[in-house]
């Protein structure tokens, strides 16, 4: 009977220690992709690569499984009935928002993702409206690679850049680089960027334009393939000049486009164009005094060739700062960061 025991014993631990053996690195790969999300946070239980049918099924089973957290909602059956009802119309909404950019004439020329997608090239998007967002999720050959988040112009209404990228970093740490770009007149940042293993985030400033900001993330193999490729897609057949015609920029033009006045500097010091580079010192100018200074009719062609090169400029260097010290006074209110 003894031996009978011990070789039960035996056999459970055994069969124990093959479970915990086994178990182990599945919690810990478990583990470690939850850790490695990084910027693919966002998505959820969405990934990069899935399809428009995958991705409605998991924004569907995202927001019900929200409701079925409701304390307040599982007490009250009307208003989880109302709740769900509300949460279909909203999917609805979703699956209705489908196109492909088959054409030149999508509906989005004029719009904030205009320079995200280009025509004829297997590109296709869905649209979620959000409580202060929009979500634009872009398939490149049916798989997802690049979802954008416009953020509503109200709900920015008095936040500066300077302040939207602090909280931003407050969120995923210290970004990779930034990038400026002369905007009416002005030497703006307008991009910042962070990267981990899988993804890319551009946070993107079209205040002067749009009125708000938006969030890219994109997928970071997909692009690095893409482009290596040679092949054009996401709108990188599109310029500047293209990107916002003088007709758009008028008719969105917000009075918000001086809130940034300065943010570069504030941020990382002054990135301001040298116009004192190549001078003799005698006739050296102060930089500040450029825009206001009226010059005769002989100085005006070379200036305006000096002003034409500059607004094809753009400039990209990596921070030295991690913007987590950042605080717009204007808001006291943490935003809502994806």
């Amino acid at each position: 009977m003894m031996p009978q025991r011990k070789s039960l014993l035996f056999s459970f631990l055994l069969f124990f220690g093959l479970v915990v053996g086994l178990s182990a690195p599945v919690m810990a790969e478990s583990k470690a992709k939850k850790e490695d999300a990084g910027l693919a946070k966002v998505l959820g239980d969405i990934q990069w690569g899935d399809s428009k049918p995958t991705v409605l099924a998991k924004l569907k089973a995202q927001r019900m499984s929200t409701l079925g957290k409701d304390k307040e909602l599982r007490k009250d059956a009307r208003k989880m009935q109302r709740a769900r009802k509300k949460t279909m119309d909203w999917h609805q909404e979703i699956e209705d928002s489908y196109v492909r950019f088959e054409s030149k004439r999508t509906g989005y020329e004029a719009s904030i993702v205009q320079t995200h997608y280009t025509s004829s090239n297997g590109e296709s998007m869905l649209r979620a409206r959000d409580r202060v967002a929009q979500r634009f999720f872009f398939f490149m050959d049916g798989q997802l690679y690049k979802l954008v988040v416009a953020y509503d112009h109200d709900y920015l209404k008095g936040i500066g850049f300077k302040s939207f990228i602090g909280q931003a970093a407050r969120t995923y740490g210290r970004p990779v680089s930034t990038e400026y770009a002369e905007l009416m007149g002005e030497e703006e940042l307008v991009k910042v960027t962070w990267e981990d293993r899988q993804s890319i985030l551009d946070v993107e400033n079209y205040k002067e334009f749009f009125g708000t900001y938006a969030m890219v993330f994109s997928d970071r193999e997909r692009i690095k393939r893409l482009r290596a490729s040679g092949r054009n897609f996401g709108g990188s057949d599109k310029s500047s000049e293209e990107a916002v015609s003088d007709k758009v920029a008028h008719l969105t033009k917000t009075d918000g486009s001086d809130r940034n006045r300065d943010v570069v500097d504030s941020i990382v010091g002054d990135v301001s164009l040298d116009l004192n580079e190549g001078r003799p010192k005698d006739d050296q100018i102060r930089p500040e005094d450029e825009p206001e200074k009226d010059t005769d009719s002989a100085d005006k062609p070379k200036k305006t060739a000096k002003k034409k090169k500059a607004k094809k400029r753009k400039k990209k260097k990596v921070s030295t700062r991690d913007f987590s010290d950042l605080k717009d006074s204007a808001s006291d209110d943490e935003l809502v960061i994806y």
